[in-house]
């Protein structure tokens, strides 16, 4: 069902099918008529459309280590993930508490989002949170939000992980995608 724009009234016009087209039917694209699931909210995907979406997160408590590592990569127990329907942006947030086996400036961790399905994104630095030790195994609890350019469509969000020196260890890692 879409919207229709309102029919403008004259004097013993208004039938019992004008009053469904132009009053029921536009009040059940309506948000609140749209509104079934618990924590969805509304985007305009076009004018005078809304869709619902709904924010997704995920969580994993397990601590896992990576030594050195270039690129990045899963860790042993991978995660957090999450596939949720999408517009052309989602904002999106990650967190971890981070640390690492050695200190000083040339031993970091990074935590990256890679995005698969409708769109196709490696993990990157430009996205990612990044966490400096000051002392060996010194934890540290970062996060950081970024909105991303998709495809609109299924994308599955998975974090990623990456240490420049060391052993990076990570844990309570989270997830939220608030698709748009």
């Amino acid at each position: 069902m879409v919207w229709t724009a309102p029919m403008t009234a004259t004097a013993g016009a208004f039938t019992a099918a004008n009053f469904n087209l132009h009053i029921r039917d536009n009040l059940n694209v309506q948000s609140p008529a749209l509104a079934t699931v618990i924590g969805s909210h509304f985007v305009s995907t076009a004018a005078n459309t809304l869709v619902k979406r709904k924010n997704a997160s995920a969580y994993v408590a397990t601590s896992n280590t990576m030594t050195a590592s270039g690129s990045y990569a899963d860790l042993a127990i991978p995660g957090p993930t999450y596939t949720v329907t999408t517009g052309t942006k989602a904002i999106v947030g990650i967190s971890a508490f981070t640390g690492n086996s050695a200190a000083g400036v040339t031993n970091r961790q990074w935590m990256s989002i890679a995005v698969s399905g409708a769109t196709t994104t490696a993990a990157s630095d430009t996205w990612a949170l990044m966490m400096t030790q000051n002392a060996a195994s010194n934890y540290q609890c970062a996060s950081v939000w970024t909105l991303m350019t998709l495809n609109a469509g299924a994308n599955t969000f998975t974090a990623q992980y990456r240490v420049s020196a060391g052993t990076g260890t990570f844990y309570s890692r989270g997830l939220v995608v608030i698709p748009l």
